[in-house]
């Protein structure tokens, strides 16, 4: 009786455990035109703790940390995700450095590799269309008006 009550112990924490855990970055592109932004995303599966999102060096913040997480319990299998994405415009054109992010757990420390962005010169100045869903197409970036000079009678 000692060891069905052991085996079923261990084929329970065998199941809570067989949840595969991660922390990856995505980044929206390998290269980009220069004044369009790029979308980093950091993501955690089936981890419990904090996410620290890294320092970025010559890029200009548009949007973020956006953060979000879930939590699922099928059949009493739970796995959550936790996400932080932001948006940054490159300040130059040459190379976006992205470096190792972190997740801190109770035992362990995950990390993220780090990736690099190219920015390509952009003459005609084009723009991603992000107006259109699932739209990658590139639109010339309208000139800025210019001011009217206002005399009185």
């Amino acid at each position: 009786m000692n060891y069905g009550i052991c085996i079923l112990f261990l084929l329970s924490t065998i199941m809570l455990n067989g949840q595969e855990r991660s922390f990856t970055v995505e980044v929206g592109a390998d290269s980009v035109l220069f004044g369009n932004p790029v979308e980093i995303r950091f993501m955690a599966r089936n981890l419990v703790g904090q996410m620290t999102i890294p320092d970025l060096e010559g890029v200009a913040m548009v949007a973020g940390p956006n953060r979000s997480s879930s939590m699922q319990i099928i059949n009493g299998a739970t796995s959550r995700s936790e996400s932080a994405s932001l948006f940054v415009q490159p300040e130059n054109e040459g190379m976006i450095y992205i470096p190792s992010a972190s997740f801190i757990t109770s035992d362990s420390t995950w990390k993220s590799r780090p990736h690099q962005v190219v920015v390509l010169p952009n003459p005609q100045k084009l723009r991603r269309n992000y107006n259109v869903p699932g739209s990658n197409t590139l639109v010339p970036r309208p000139e800025p008006r210019k001011k009217l000079k206002i005399t009185k009678i």
